[in-house]
């Protein structure tokens, strides 16, 4: 009889010790989900980022050829006027137009840097950040610029994206990231932290 209660008191004690190491398991599955990412992961998020933006540039890009043969048409229609509530949707279409080639030459490098840089931690995450950043950043200007322009160009986005890499290089403690981020100046002093603005007409 001894012998019985002897085994059983082993068996339960690895069955307690099998359930916290399923335990630990969970625990330390989630940690590591949680946790910073694997060289093979930001691989893989580097990869599908840099998808991301390129394709997003190659979309601005065919923006700017059609807005061009159209004598700059689509900026004067679809920019941000500000208390215009006819052209508060036109805050989801304003990044992609800009006002002459100058424009997205100046915005299209940074645009790039930046946004992979804020894309590898996440292609999902990045999408959702960009369209925060361009809701917030067209209500903005909609609220807060001059009434007698067409606000346009991926300058909102370039700062919103600039903001983000810098804080999280802080937060994540990615030096190079936040290095990246001081020394870029914005290449047009004409450019509001936002949108380079035109007049109407």
């Amino acid at each position: 009889m001894a012998a019985g209660i002897l085994g059983g008191v082993v068996v339960e004690r690895m069955r307690i010790r099998r359930g916290g190491e399923r335990a630990m398991g969970g625990a330390e599955r989630e940690r590591v989900a949680t946790g910073p990412m694997s060289p093979e992961q930001m691989i893989a998020e580097a990869r599908k980022a840099f998808f991301v933006m390129f394709g997003f540039l190659a979309l601005v890009w065919l923006a700017q050829l059609a807005n061009f043969a159209d004598h700059y048409a689509l900026s004067r229609d679809y920019g941000v006027v500000s208390g215009d509530i006819g052209t508060l949707p036109n805050i989801l279409t304003a990044p992609f137009l800009h006002w002459n080639w100058a424009h997205i030459e100046s915005n299209s490098g940074p645009l790039f840097v930046f946004g992979f840089l804020a894309a590898y931690r996440g292609v999902v995450r990045f999408l959702g950040l960009s369209l925060l950043i361009v809701v917030t950043s067209g209500f903005t200007v909609w609220y807060l610029e001059r009434g007698d322009v067409d606000t346009v160009g991926a300058s909102g986005l370039i700062f919103g994206y600039f903001g983000y890499v810098v804080v999280r290089g802080l937060f994540d403690r990615h030096l190079i990231d936040t290095l990246i981020g001081a020394s870029w100046r914005p290449p047009s002093p004409t450019c509001s932290p936002w949108r380079c603005p035109g007049r109407r007409g």
